[in-house]
């Protein structure tokens, strides 16, 4: 995409001309070579790929056996909690490197070492919500098709672009914010799925499972608070895509809010689940990131 037709989106996410960078609206200098952030089009056909799968996959599978991927899910599991625990840690390790600060940080216009640092921590989460698209892929061929839902498809599609817009405009100042919160809140998710992916003996261990949500919710509402925040101080970061944001995890909020209570009436119940369940139940397993 050139400067010409990135214009609009980077208008809406206000990061246009006016109040941005020399170099918006292309892609920031921090992160233009790496991969994925020049070619819109790869983005494009990568979500819609996995639409598509999401569409067909089911009937592709309606008269096949369900796959055994147990070990693949572990390995997968496994891997997905020390990629989370690595961008956890890293991320605010750059931030501070570069003397951002907590409650609003300005994308910056230096081209320090430090701000490359950022600006790749941001990509690699950038990426990883591509990985992710394997949650869906792994209930398609275990015909789980009932956590395939309106939820999870809309997590997984939208926070993939919204990521790559962060990543190609915005990587760095307040930007590292959502993906500390989110990465450690699937260390504790996809470690949780890799533990009751290893048998029935586990299951007495995992009663925590209602906890996750409660903290996914933290999640959300704490994204949300800081997001007023960013956009009320207009410290420099974009205030456009600061209420964007605000607005986008209130939808995640409400619709958690609403699986919790069907799931989850109270925690007192938790021991009422068994770990099958628990590991890929319905909406929960919508990561937000």
């Amino acid at each position: 995409m050139d400067a010409e037709a990135d214009h609009p989106l980077a208008l809406l996410l206000g990061v246009g001309k006016q109040n941005a960078p020399p170099w918006s609206p292309g892609p920031d200098p921090r992160s233009a070579q790496l991969p994925l952030i020049g070619q819109a089009w790869v983005l494009i056909v990568l979500v819609a790929a996995y639409l598509l799968a999401v569409a067909i996959g089911p009937r592709l599978m309606e008269k096949r056996q369900a796959w055994n991927v147990n070990r693949a899910m572990q390995i997968y599991n496994c891997g997905m909690t020390l990629l989370s625990l690595y961008m956890a840690v890293e991320l605010p390790m750059s931030g501070f490197s570069n003397n951002q600060a907590v409650s609003c940080a300005p994308i910056g216009h230096d081209l320090a070492p430090s701000d490359y640092r950022v600006a790749r921590v941001i990509w690699l989460y950038f990426f990883s919500k591509i990985i992710e698209f394997a949650d869906t892929i792994f209930m398609i061929v275990r015909k789980k098709n009932s956590q395939v839902t309106f939820l999870h498809v809309y997590h997984h599609a939208s926070i993939t672009v919204v990521w790559w817009a962060v990543a190609r405009w915005m990587p760095g100042g307040s930007s590292s914010y959502e993906p500390v919160l989110n990465c450690v809140v699937h260390v504790f998710m996809y470690a949780y799925y890799f533990l009751a992916s290893l048998g029935d003996w586990i299951k007495p261990y995992l009663w925590w499972k209602c906890y996750l949500t409660q903290l996914q919710m933290v999640q959300f509402a704490t994204l949300i608070l800081h997001s007023g925040l960013i956009a009320a101080l207009n410290c420099g970061y974009p205030r456009n895509f600061a209420i964007f944001v605000m607005l986008y995890m209130l939808s995640f909020l409400l619709l958690f809010y609403s699986f919790y209570n069907k799931c989850y009436s109270s925690c007192q119940s938790r021991h009422l689940v068994s770990a099958p369940t628990a590991a890929r139940s319905t909406d929960n397993s919508y990561k937000n990131k």
